[in-house]
């Protein structure tokens, strides 16, 4: 659920701090307008002044809004709706110091990345904040419930928070770990990544996928193209030139690599620390062997849903996948490292660069509600991948 800060976050801290337009990334001119008309209304409607850098709020409000709105329709169970809920409040309270705050994350936020050609969302929407920060409920003649349940103090209680397992296991317990593999480009191309097949409800596209991208047609073609990936991959080629180009911050130092190349993966460098990775991390990447493997994971886990190979095969390959992944690497933050700056080094696409930036920020960082919808590289960080000793894999769940 990465929602609009996958996009906007890094623009919307640098409006707060007052950036110029030639700056932002994701907004222009308009949004800056909306974003100052906003602010006037605000300041109109005698709101406190916030200085909250976060529009958290805009997504955690239309979860809760479409959370009961499913529950009133009967898309959702009482029960259901308390844990989504119980989830908003949890990532509310620690986003935000009070419902001021709040408030101003979703109205601005809103201004600033929703374009709906009206101020009129706007103002009714800071009067509604006002009301419930300073009036009284019409015919209760009582506080309305912002002042009565303050922001910090909100509590869930346990049941809540912590509910049965919904829905059931996509996976066994000893391969679920297997699923982080292939997560990245599932989320990159809006696909869920608990089931071991990815696009099964889409076969049509799946196999045309398989055949135009890399000339698969059945289990013989898949298995050569997953080998390649596996033994050489693009690594094989240009993993020492990809190296240097990472390691060098002068493109004259580099007589085999082109200026196109050189800037993206430069740029590459500056977006993924944006997007709150660490910079030591980057600094040390050498390898391009996430491009590979989570190309090949891809691979095994769409051809799984065409019936190309068989769910015991695809285990099996994701398996010998996250020996290397597992040797190589000691997070996914490196793994999400590795996989940007190769896509950056041998395909010039700053869209799908962006897109696959954001995907796996929100696989590092963005909690669910729903058991079904974790992060697998949350719920299984890099040490718990199978085919490493209980020592080194420690008190991970699968085990």
């Amino acid at each position: 659920m990465i929602g609009r800060r996958g996009r906007f976050q890094n623009d919307f801290e640098r409006l707060r701090q007052g950036s110029p337009t030639r700056k932002l990334d994701s907004l222009d001119g308009k949004d800056l307008v909306r974003w100052e008309q906003a602010k006037a209304l605000w300041e109109k409607q005698g709101m406190a002044p916030s200085q909250t850098a976060s529009l958290a709020a805009y997504d955690y409000e239309r979860i809760a809004y479409l959370a009961r709105s499913c529950f009133s329709l009967g898309y959702l169970t009482e029960t259901e709706l308390w844990r989504c809920l119980a989830w908003v409040s949890t990532q509310s309270r620690s986003a935000f110091a009070n419902w001021n705050d709040y408030a101003a994350s979703f109205i601005f936020g809103r201004a600033a990345t929703f374009d709906d050609g009206s101020e009129k969302f706007t103002l009714k929407g800071i009067v509604a904040a006002y009301t419930l920060l300073h009036g009284q409920q019409k015919y209760l003649k009582r506080p309305h419930l912002w002042q009565r349940y303050l922001l910090d103090g909100i509590t869930v209680p346990s049941d809540i928070t912590m509910p049965e397992y919904l829905g059931v296991a996509s996976t066994s317990q000893a391969n679920e770990p297997l699923s982080g593999l292939g997560a990245l480009s599932a989320r990159v191309n809006d696909e869920r990544s608990n089931a071991l097949a990815i696009g099964a409800n889409r076969p049509d596209e799946s196999v045309s996928w398989l055949a135009k991208a890399w000339n698969i047609a059945d289990a013989a073609t898949a298995d050569r193209a997953i080998e390649w990936l596996l033994k050489s991959g693009s690594r094989e080629r240009y993993e020492n030139v990809f190296s240097r180009v990472v390691d060098c911050g002068e493109l004259s130092q580099l007589e085999d690599v082109s200026a196109t190349q050189f800037l993206n993966v430069r740029q590459t460098i500056e977006r993924i620390v944006k997007a709150g990775i660490s910079e030591n991390v980057v600094i040390g990447c050498r390898s391009m062997l996430a491009y590979d493997l989570e190309r090949a994971a891809y691979i095994v886990r769409v051809a799984a849903a065409t019936g190309y190979i068989t769910e015991s095969n695809a285990w099996s390959y994701l398996r010998r996948l996250s020996l290397h992944a597992r040797r190589h690497f000691v997070s996914w933050e490196n793994y999400l490292v590795s996989f940007v700056l190769a896509q950056a080094f041998l395909n010039s696409n700053p869209e799908m660069l962006l897109k696959i930036i954001q995907s796996g920020a929100g696989l590092l960082k963005i909690e669910s509600p729903f058991d079904e919808y974790v992060s697998p590289w949350r719920k299984y960080p890099m040490h718990c991948l199978p085919g490493v000793s209980k020592q080194e894999a420690g008190t991970c769940e699968f085990e």
